[in-house]
């Protein structure tokens, strides 16, 4: 990595002497993680800790600067010096990031078309695709996402949905310097509330559905919609493609300019669109008849359920809009694949089981992935979730609601309980719950989903819900190795 004057970095707020001759090469949030001569250290206010509390550590670690917040103590644009190291104090400092690190690692939007999907429910299953499709035609893209960063087949866990301001800029050079020529990236509510992605130029933005998500965070759903509209209110975005059967996408299809919208609804009169006219539903795929400006048409898809027919056309709008052509997108559609952990039937033995995984974690993911199995089996539907810990409490009774709607069997199990006490977030699931005839609660994970492989009738199906691609759970402070596929398979091979 080439270095780089701090002063140049900082041009734009500062000029001074004491910055004038420091180099750096890398740019870091995490005290801990200082490695090497180079190191910018950036001390920001998160949610649980303040950086600042960590300069000193900073220092003895080898940052040759610090930058951090001002505040009412010290003014904007002052320096101070411990120990022979600049601080550098600046206002808003949080919402510069993104632009620090956009200098540092050379802007790297500037270089590739990035795609960026916000939303609550599909962003992930989104990308999968996109990426499938993109190599289908023989490009090479890479992916920011939930179920990890990096090119197909070879993904790297991450933390977060949206990673830092910094990480975000430094994954993209690494991706060109590895001749990725697009990016796909899930840009979530947080990501953009931090201004995580504040300095990212997309070629293209998806908005797919607004529904309820995050409420400990954005303690209402106002809140929540207004974080989501800032992708489409603030950044610099060329192309805007929007699901309008959703409300919150209608409203905003309505204030926004250059957008692609698409729908099942026949009643708009529309410039840039996609019009799903027919879905027919068959027990291995899905044809799904369409009308739009690029042309008229039907593709066939591998993917069950309205939801999935939605993400796969807004997957068709943003390759339409990147000026490929329809007959070529017809013809490749056949050979995209479900997403990893997200509506996944378990395959044994050269066959696939009864079993489904699904990371449906919030309301309306659990009613939309009911709703699909209800139109597809003949049997009855065994539904094993929980809900996270530490996180938004309304959603529980939502989603004991809509389990007792519309599965037949209920077993209400641990999901991620963090610190929480696992018996009040089953009290709280089972405060909406239509009914408790059939409803189980098994706190096992494992024993849960044993219970329902050994008591369901062949013709039933079960989903379990709620981690998906997930391979580890949080209990109390700690993080087990577990995974709901693993647990089915090991379950399987031990039935006799």
């Amino acid at each position: 990595m080439s270095l780089l004057s701090l002063q140049k970095l900082l041009n734009s707020y500062i000029k001074h002497d004491l910055i004038k001759n420091i180099l750096i090469n890398k740019i870091i949030l995490d005290s801990r993680k200082i490695k090497g001569k180079n190191c910018l250290f950036i001390a920001i206010k998160g949610r649980k800790y303040d950086g600042k509390n960590f300069i000193k550590q900073a220092i003895l670690k080898g940052a040759v600067a610090v930058l951090t917040y001002s505040d009412k103590k010290i003014l904007p644009y002052t320096i101070k010096v411990k120990k022979n190291i600049p601080i550098i104090y600046l206002p808003n400092l949080h919402k510069k990031i993104s632009y620090l690190a956009g200098i540092l690692y050379d802007h790297p939007s500037k270089k590739i078309p990035i795609i960026g999907i916000t939303g609550t429910n599909g962003k992930t299953s989104i990308t999968y695709f996109l990426m499938q499709w993109f190599r289908l035609l023989n490009y090479k893209p890479a992916i920011l996402s939930t179920i990890g960063n990096g090119f197909y087949k070879n993904l790297t866990a991450t933390n977060n949905t949206t990673d830092s301001a910094v990480d975000i800029q430094f994954t993209l050079k690494k991706f060109i310097d590895k001749k990725a020529d697009i990016v796909i990236m899930e840009v979530s509510s947080h990501g953009l509330d931090q201004f995580r992605v504040a300095n990212i130029i997309f070629s293209i933005g998806i908005f797919t559905n607004l529904t309820r998500d995050h409420l400990d965070y954005h303690i209402n759903m106002k809140n929540y919609e207004l974080s989501k509209w800032k992708f489409f209110s603030t950044h610099k975005i060329k192309k805007k493609i929007i699901n309008i059967d959703d409300n919150v996408g209608l409203k905003w299809y309505k204030k926004l300019s250059n957008v692609t919208v698409i729908t099942t609804n026949s009643n708009y009169q529309l410039n840039l669109f996609i019009y799903i006219k027919k879905i027919i539903y068959l027990s291995n795929n899905t044809i799904i008849k369409f009308n739009s400006i690029w042309g008229n048409g039907k593709i066939k898809t591998n993917l069950m359920g309205q939801f999935n027919v939605i993400n796969i056309i807004l997957c068709m709008a943003t390759l339409l809009n990147l000026n490929f052509s329809l007959k070529k997108l017809i013809k490749t559609v056949p050979k995209i694949f479900h997403t990893p952990g997200r509506m996944q039937k378990v395959y044994f033995k050269k066959k696939y089981t009864n079993i489904i995984i699904d990371y449906a974690h919030t309301p309306d993911a659990l009613k939309n992935i009911l709703l699909t199995l209800k139109l597809n089996i003949k049997g009855k539907i065994w539904c094993i979730f929980g809900c996270g810990g530490e996180r938004d409490i309304g959603k529980r009774s939502i989603m004991g609601y809509i389990a007792t709607k519309y599965a037949d069997v209920i077993i209400l199990t641990t999901d991620n309980p963090r610190k929480e006490n696992i018996d009040n977030i089953i009290k709280d699931i089972k405060k909406g719950c239509i009914t408790l005839k059939n409803v189980y609660i098994i706190l096992n994970r494992i024993k849960a989903i044993s219970y329902a492989i050994s008591h369901s009738a062949k013709n039933d199906t079960i989903l379990v819900a709620g981690k998906g691609h997930e391979d580890y759970q949080i209990i109390g402070n700690k993080i087990f190795v577990y995974s709901d596929f693993d647990t089915i398979q090991k379950i399987l091979r031990n039935i006799k």
